[in-house]
C-alpha cells in the first residue's frame, strides 16, 4: 500500500482506523479487555513516492526505472455488477470484499493478541463499520479503494 501524495489524508488511514473502532466496540461490549486494545501496537506506514525514492536512493545499491501507482478495488474479484444494479449495493460489497482481504492478512496476528474467540465477532463488526465509511465517501465512486506501487529497480 502506499499515500499518493506526502501529505497524509484520513482516507490513507480508514482501514486501521476502523479495525480500530471494532476493536473498541467489542471492548465496551465486554467481549475483550480494553486493556489489551491499547496494548496491541501494530506499526504500519504508507510511504508516497517520494519516500520511496528517498530511501532506495540512500541505500544505494539501486536506481528506480518505473515507478507506477495505481488504483485497486477489492471489488473486481468476486463480483460482477450487472448493468441493471444499482450502486446501492457497492458500499456492503466492497466492505466485504476489503474486510476478507485484511481479515486473511492480519488474523494470526490478530488472534496471538485477542484470542481465536474474539475472531468471528470482530469479523462481523468490522465489515459494518468499513461499509458506512465506504457510504459516506465518495471515493467509492471510483471504485479505487487502494494505492499500490509498481517499482522497477
Amino acid at each position: 500500500f502506499a499515500r499518493r501524495t506526502a501529505c497524509p489524508t484520513t482516507h490513507d488511514c480508514y482501514l486501521w482506523d476502523a479495525l480500530a473502532n471494532a476493536l473498541m466496540d467489542m471492548a465496551a461490549a465486554g467481549l475483550i479487555d480494553e486493556e489489551q486494545v491499547h496494548a496491541f501496537n501494530l506499526p504500519y506506514y504508507t510511504p508516497c513516492p517520494d519516500d520511496l525514492l528517498d530511501v532506495i536512493s540512500m541505500e544505494g545499491s539501486f536506481t528506480v526505472t518505473t515507478m507506477r501507482l495505481f488504483g485497486y478495488s477489492f471489488l473486481g474479484v468476486s463480483r460482477h455488477p450487472t448493468k441493471d444494479e444499482d450502486d446501492e449495493d457497492l458500499p456492503r460489497w466492497l466492505a466485504v470484499e476489503t474486510a476478507s482481504y485484511v481479515r486473511a492478512a492480519l488474523e494470526p496476528t490478530l488472534q496471538m493478541h485477542f484470542g481465536r474467540a474474539a475472531m468471528e465477532e470482530l469479523f462481523c463488526r468490522y465489515p459494518l463499520l468499513l461499509e458506512a465509511y465506504y457510504r459516506n465517501n465518495k471515493a467509492t465512486k471510483n471504485k479505487e479503494e487502494i494505492t499500490n506501487v509498481f517499482l522497477v529497480l
